[in-house]
């Protein structure tokens, strides 16, 4: 199944097949992703990055711990047991793994060449929460964001 998002009013908004909101995402860009917000529906999630390290709390409790590799960028759920990487190829930028490595959902921009604040998710098991599709969903932000940050310092030295 595939469902979209795209950057709406400060928020990056997902939706599902019937264009019901699932969820969306504030990111602090200003802030190098340091403090950003997950809301899905009546409830919000912080989203707290300190250096590799990203919590993602509730009501200020910790819900899960997401460990990003510094060399190849890819991200592990630690509590789910998932990681979250970057896809070498033209059409999916970034995919959902299970601990198999077994793909559960792919992200990619809408449009390969142009990047217009417009995504696709395609489900490939649709048992996924809204919050395991939202998190994935800013890991592909986050590590887009690197990836045009290292671009930039290589061209700048």
């Amino acid at each position: 199944m595939e469902i979209k998002a795209n950057f709406e009013k400060g928020y990056f908004n997902i939706y599902d097949s019937q264009s019901k909101i699932i969820g969306k995402i504030k990111i602090d860009l200003k802030g190098n992703f340091k403090e950003s917000e997950i809301i899905i529906g009546n409830e919000k999630y912080q989203v707290i990055r300190d250096e590799w390290d990203t919590t993602i709390l509730r009501n200020n409790e910790p819900l899960y711990c997401l460990k990003t590799n510094s060399f190849s960028g890819n991200t592990e759920i630690i509590e789910l047991n998932k990681k979250i990487k970057g896809v070498w190829g033209l059409k999916w930028g970034t995919q959902l793994v299970d601990e198999n490595g077994k793909t559960l959902l792919k992200i990619r921009n809408e449009k390969q060449l142009i990047h217009n604040g417009n995504y696709i998710l395609k489900l490939e098991k649709e048992e996924l929460t809204s919050l395991e599709i939202l998190i994935s969903f800013y890991g592909h932000l986050y590590g887009t964001f690197l990836k045009q940050k290292s671009v930039l310092l290589g061209i700048i030295h």
